[in-house]
């Protein structure tokens, strides 16, 4: 009885050296790079590695010690990005990419914490924005993109927030397919 009380704190301190090795191993590859872009004597800037790999940045643009930006990567590409444009500590930029590319982004243009925006591309140019103009969590507004992504080209809206666009402008595709994600 006295042994088995004596070896008991033995066992658990094994069992705890046994899970924190995995994590102490893992800890000793990562390392973290801090820079100062913008030249003001503070971090502004922090790249994460595992090994010699970029795994995530994180940015820090309004200089008060928040970080606004963070950018996930994937084999040394950018995969997927979160944005906190209000300063809540919430993301409410998202953007998915693929080998480096913008595919498609999700967005709470009023911080309501539920996306009222969502953009795709084709080659990491963007062609279509969808918005939910009421914010009753359905799509109201179909805007198209040329030049690059920078011109609204056509697009359909639905006014009275039926679900069927009433108004039809510019270059407008046929069918749309695609829908909020």
């Amino acid at each position: 009885m006295k042994k088995e009380r004596l070896l008991r704190p033995l066992r658990v301190l094994a069992m705890t050296a046994l899970f924190l090795l995995p994590s102490a191993a893992f800890a000793a590859k990562e390392r973290v790079e801090a820079l100062d872009t913008n030249k003001d004597g503070k971090p502004d800037e922090w790249k994460f590695y595992e090994g010699d790999l970029l795994v995530r940045v994180e940015r820090d643009r309004q200089g008060d010690g928040k970080r606004e930006i963070v950018i996930y990567f994937k084999d040394g590409k950018p995969e997927r990005s979160e944005v906190d444009r209000n300063g809540d500590g919430k993301p409410d930029l998202l953007r998915q990419m693929e080998k480096g590319l913008a595919i498609r982004e999700r967005a709470d243009l009023n911080f309501d914490g539920k996306p009222d925006a969502w953009s795709y591309y084709k080659e990491g140019i963007k062609d279509l924005m969808i918005m939910d103009k009421n914010h009753d969590g359905k799509p109201d507004a179909w805007f198209y993109y040329a030049l690059g992504g920078t011109k609204i080209a056509g697009g359909r809206v639905d006014e009275d927030f039926d679900g069927k666009p009433d108004k039809t402008f510019g270059a407008v595709p046929g069918e749309e397919s695609r829908q909020p994600w």
